[in-house]
């Protein structure tokens, strides 16, 4: 009943309001504040049986990850329909049908598949397809991407009020408003006070969200240079760091330093080719099993000194994180290349990894990975390859894609409109040449 309401405001949105502020404040504006889905199962508590949005499973396919976006897609196609045939599909659109439709052919391979291929397929194009095509065909231009970035702003500076009252008193929101929430004290403790959820799917994702939002509102404020968004990114800056999100906050940084730093671009691509090489040696490593990093760690005297540093500092999470990781190797390296096509295939070791990206690896396989990595990566990084060529807005959108990317190594619970940001930059074209194309999508 509450995503119907969601869907009856939405229509007197794309009624009253510009398609494009229609469709950021609707997509944006739900993920802020719907409910994650039914969670009358796990009333209980912690539970591993969740495994994040972005992802099939049965006890969760009813959920706002998908309603957020399917809900402005069909909006916007009512109310803009020649967008669709001004839109051309191109290369980069590719990995994004491959990867939706991948639980087909996996589905073959597998035992028992579940849910069922043909559901999974339906899953992820609700929930990777329907955001990508959103940004492509309404928000592939200047106007469209500065609309996004105002909205994740907006969004933070919204919720502000909300965040700063759960510091004080911990997590409230969700219980009061739409009942109990498995994940309310996964992580709430901080050096000082609390960090919020909010409605959330667990605070992690609250973190990485205010923080790449602070990015969204530096790149505004650079490129408009005004005091008023001057003081928007300092408060969701603030708002970020008040989180105490540590991998958050120091996406965040990386980010700001990008955008603010006087770094050259070859510079930029350099580095960008070191994590990347880096990223394809180490990847594997971790994954098979084969980099023993719990024995190093508990077994021998530089790793419990670095374990104890850790866990003094108060991180212990990502220890255990990586533990939890290494606990279900065995398994992925039964069904490297096309997974398992099971959402629970990590049961049998009674825990599963914390990360989205071993978790497409276990479920659909390394090729799924490595298309999901396509998506968020490929246009941004070659965006930032060339960023002399492109508006600092556009620059922090695939700052935003990246990011967001790198904290899907550590979190399940991941910054979704990372999909829209990066469908919005994926083209590579330059700001405002898509003006001229529709100017249906600018009424």
């Amino acid at each position: 009943m509450t995503y119907l309401g969601y869907a009856m405001v939405a229509v007197l949105l794309f009624a009253r309001l510009p398609i494009r502020t229609a469709i950021v404040t609707t997509y944006v504006g739900g993920w802020l504040v719907l409910p994650v889905g039914s969670y009358a199962a796990y009333r209980s508590g912690f539970t591993i049986e969740l495994i994040g949005t972005m992802l099939p499973a049965p006890a969760m396919l009813l959920n706002k990850t998908w309603v957020v976006a399917i809900v402005p897609l069909v909006l916007a196609t009512i109310r803009a329909p020649r967008a669709w045939l001004a839109w051309r599909p191109e290369p980069i659109d590719l990995p994004v049908l491959i990867f939706c439709l991948w639980p087909l052919p996996a589905g073959i391979a597998a035992a028992a598949p579940s849910p069922a291929p043909i559901v999974a397929c339906a899953y992820l194009m609700a929930v990777w397809a329907a955001p990508w095509l959103l940004a492509r065909i309404y928000l592939d231009d200047a106007a469209g991407r500065i609309a996004l970035a105002k909205a994740l702003t907006i969004g933070a500076l919204a919720i502000a009020p909300f965040a700063l009252a759960e510091g004080i008193a911990g997590p409230f929101l969700y219980p009061l408003v739409y009942g109990p929430h498995p994940y309310i004290a996964d992580g709430v403790d901080r050096y000082i006070g609390f960090r919020p959820l909010l409605m959330f799917e667990d605070g992690n994702q609250y973190g990485i969200f205010v923080a790449l939002a602070a990015l969204c509102a530096i790149a505004l404020w650079r490129q408009g240079g005004s005091r008023v968004q001057a003081v928007h990114a300092v408060i969701v800056t603030g708002l970020a760091i008040l989180s105490q999100s540590a991998g958050a906050i120091l996406l965040m940084l990386a980010g700001a330093f990008v955008l603010l730093a006087p770094v050259r671009t070859r510079d930029l691509r350099r580095v960008a080719i070191a994590v990347a090489a880096l990223c394809v040696i180490v990847a594997p490593l971790y994954v098979s099993g084969a980099l023993p990093i719990e024995r190093l760690v508990r077994h021998t005297a530089p790793g419990q000194k670095l374990l104890a540093v850790v866990r003094a500092t108060g991180r212990g999470s990502i220890a255990w994180r990586v533990s939890q990781d290494q606990k279900v190797a065995g398994l992925i390296r039964q069904h490297p290349v096309v997974g398992t096509s099971r959402w629970d295939w990590w049961r049998p070791s009674q825990t599963r990894p914390w990360n989205l990206a071993l978790l497409i690896i276990g479920q659909f396989g390394v090729i799924a990975f490595g298309l999901a990595a396509w998506i968020l990566g490929y246009g941004s990084i070659r965006l930032l390859a060339r960023r002399d060529r492109y508006g600092i807005v556009e620059q922090g959108l695939a700052l935003v894609a990246i990011l967001a990317a790198l904290d899907a190594l550590l979190n399940a619970f991941v910054f979704v409109p990372a999909l829209l940001a990066a469908g919005a930059i994926a083209s590579g074209r330059q700001p405002l040449t898509t003006e001229r194309r529709d100017p249906q999508r600018a009424r």
